[in-house]
């Protein structure tokens, strides 16, 4: 039986009393719903978005290319049309600060409301700086602020889903950020299609931090902590051990966080393979892949690719409640003791970044040695 102290033994509750919860309104219900969902789609568009721009901001800053809109750039038949810089660059720029985010956030108070300002802050200047870059590192800087926005706001958001007695959260969430790649995707092609410049797409495109920001600070109805048996222990010091205390302000040690940590690799290590073969593919090859003479060019072709992809993106992270399928292994995590849910679901969004890091590494040698073939091949 755990204990609090040496005089004072603490009721740990069992998981059946720990998922009750009491019956919610219907309209605080899906206020919430809906709140998720918009914050899965704004705090992933941004990092969809440098992705799927992701040849235009190589293309625009590259020495070798006279256009950025992909035409009129190969000179000789016998080479392929590349840029001088694999897009699996923008890829690590766009995931590295995310993946070192992931890391350090889990150990750290949830500060949820300074969080989430940051996060906002981060994503508009991400926008303005890839928009108005005349040299390529002002672009890549812009990308790595969408980046660190990005995965400061899935740890927190994450985290903050264990306050919520509603765990639905957790699929509107999902489905949110499949739908932040069709749309962000989506978007961005439709816009450069109609016309606009890359440049003032991202300008546009500011009105997601905006969505988000309403989201968190006007749709969603903030738990009480009080009054969230998911979130919370018995405070040994109440007579009858009902008092409960925040389990946001009854930290781990680092150390305990750490021994947290091996029991969630069965979880990590198949979800960090999956992504670093879809990244692999998405950011390694797909650039590569173009046919001649064709309706769009080059640039254009890269983009729809992009919204091709992330349309599978969006129905897949869209069907949890919809196709039910017993002991899923990623649902596992759910299973994690209640106290260390916080962390745990935090802790394993790592997996996915570290999949992507890998990819866009040996994206680039790839990217390379495919350039150097000749064409024909």
């Amino acid at each position: 039986m755990p204990v609090a102290s040496d005089q004072m033994p603490v009721r740990v509750p069992e998981e059946a009393e720990y998922l009750e919860e009491q019956e919610e309104p219907e309209s605080g219900r899906w206020r919430n719903l809906i709140a998720f969902w918009l914050l899965g789609l704004c705090n992933n568009y941004g990092y969809v978005v440098m992705l799927s721009a992701a040849h235009d901001i190589l293309a625009q800053h590259d020495p070798n290319r006279h256009s950025q809109d992909g035409s009129g750039l190969v000179t000789d038949p016998g080479k392929r049309d590349c840029n001088y810089m694999s897009t699996g660059a923008i890829l690590l720029a766009d995931i590295i600060p995310s993946l070192l985010t992931k890391t350090v956030a889990p150990f750290f108070p949830l500060w949820v409301h300074f969080r989430m300002f940051l996060i906002i802050l981060l994503s508009c200047l991400g926008f303005i700086l890839v928009g108005a870059s005349e040299v390529q590192w002002v672009a890549i800087l812009g990308v790595v602020c969408t980046a660190f926005s990005s995965g400061l706001g899935e740890a927190t958001l994450l985290s903050y889903m264990a306050f919520f007695k509603n765990k639905n959260v957790i699929s509107t969430w999902s489905s949110g950020t499949g739908g932040a790649g069709f749309f962000g995707s989506l978007s961005y092609a439709s816009l450069t299609a109609l016309g606009l410049s890359p440049s003032t797409t991202l300008y546009v495109l500011l009105v997601v931090p905006a969505l988000m920001s309403f989201s968190f600070w006007v749709i969603l109805e903030r738990p009480q902590l009080e009054d969230c048996e998911s979130s919370t222990l018995p405070d040994s010091n109440s007579p009858d051990n009902e008092e409960r205390v925040p389990l946001a302000f009854t930290n781990d040690s680092f150390s305990e966080k750490l021994k947290s940590i091996p029991p969630l690799f069965k979880y990590m290590i198949p979800l960090g393979l999956v992504y670093f073969f879809e990244y692999f593919i998405n950011q390694g090859l797909f650039e590569l892949i173009y046919f001649d003479n064709i309706f769009i060019n080059h640039a254009e072709q890269y983009r729809w690719y992009q919204v091709d992809y992330q349309i599978g993106v969006f129905i897949s992270r869209s069907s949890i409640n919809l196709l039910q399928i017993n002991a899923i292994w990623l649902l596992a995590i759910l299973q994690v003791v209640p106290e260390k849910r916080e962390f745990s679901m935090a802790i394993t969004s790592l997996a996915d970044a570290l999949g992507i890091t890998i990819a866009g590494f040996l994206a680039m040698p790839a990217h390379n040695y495919i350039c150097g073939l000749p064409r024909h091949l």
